[in-house]
């Protein structure tokens, strides 16, 4: 009994000790957290405030509407712009309301509708499968789909989008251990202290590190990337199937080491923006929280893509 009294104190002081290392020494970002589901892996809680911040650096507060995503209510119209991208497009380091989606829809509304299907983390798989969801219902005449370098791994987290005789399988994912056997309640107690946010970054990276292959270079692309470009060329058909226009959004240097996907994208049938080629001028464009858009990268990018918007229009 005494030697259990022991390590039970010992481990609570040891706990108590690196809670203070953390949160004094190296303070760690809290938020934005999301919540489980078996269709997506993670999305935002319905009808909530997110809270994101990092002490004494920055402190936002994003808005989630009625069906899960950042941004107001959605409105019926008779012209729907698909929003699909991760915590670039989500906005995340940016003021309510000065995300590219809000300022694009400010500027077109009412004669369009902007709804932004984007979440931190989600990859092409996450988004394509957002995509088909709500296309039955809103019909978009224009995607604008947003990439980003981490996008390849980010689809072997939580793949929700097979691929079965050339058409898309939609996949229902089982709940991780964690989700599984720890309720919500416990897990949100958990997300307060600093030093669970620090071990569970260490641990998520060692995870997908060990995901990761390594970049061939020369010889040719790795595992994700291929399983990457294989869903974006099938998502390209399907759009041009449906009649429906894509702009692919992106930061030319995220795409320095996807030769294939460069080569991929000289198709002429698809609108190309490179936000970073419009990064020009007094600075910063990134955000507080290391986004390399920030605030005034996001007002760049809306002005680009409301001309491109226009009809007759076309990117690079």
């Amino acid at each position: 009994m005494r030697l259990l009294s022991t390590i039970l104190i010992s481990s609570l002081l040891s706990l108590f000790i690196l809670e203070l290392g953390v949160r004094y020494i190296a303070p760690q970002v809290k938020g934005p957290q999301l919540v489980w589901s078996k269709e997506f892996g993670f999305v935002a809680p319905k009808n909530s405030l997110l809270e994101h911040s990092l002490d004494g650096v920055f402190n936002y507060t994003y808005h989630i509407n009625s069906q899960g995503f950042r941004g107001q209510e959605w409105t019926m119209n008779k012209n729907f712009i698909f929003v699909l991208g991760d915590s670039y497009s989500f906005g995340q380091g940016v003021t309510e309301g000065k995300q590219y989606s809000a300022i694009v829809r400010r500027n077109i509304f009412p004669n369009s509708e902007v709804i932004n299907l984007s979440t931190p983390g989600w990859g092409i798989t996450q988004q394509i499968k957002a995509y088909l969801l709500y296309s039955k219902k809103f019909r978009p005449k224009t995607i604008i789909l947003q990439y980003a370098s981490n996008d390849p791994l980010d689809n072997l987290h939580f793949p929700v989008i097979a691929i079965e005789n050339k058409q898309f399988k939609p996949l229902i994912l089982q709940p991780p251990f964690f989700i599984k056997w720890f309720p919500r309640v416990f897990r949100k107690i958990l997300y307060k202290f600093q030093s669970y946010q620090y071990l569970r970054l260490k641990i998520t990276a060692y995870l997908h590190s060990s995901k990761a292959t390594k970049t061939s270079g020369e010889n040719g692309p790795n595992a994700e990337q291929v399983n990457h470009l294989k869903l974006l060329k099938l998502f390209v058909k399907k759009l041009q199937d449906d009649q429906t226009k894509l702009i692919f959004l992106y930061h030319g240097p995220h795409l320095s080491n996807f030769q294939n996907l460069t080569s991929f994208l000289k198709n002429k049938k698809i609108t190309k923006l490179d936000a970073n080629s419009y990064f020009k001028g007094a600075g910063p464009f990134d955000s507080p929280d290391g986004h390399e858009w920030g605030e005034k990268g996001h007002a760049i990018i809306a002005q680009q893509l409301i001309t491109l918007l226009r009809p007759g229009k076309e990117g690079n």
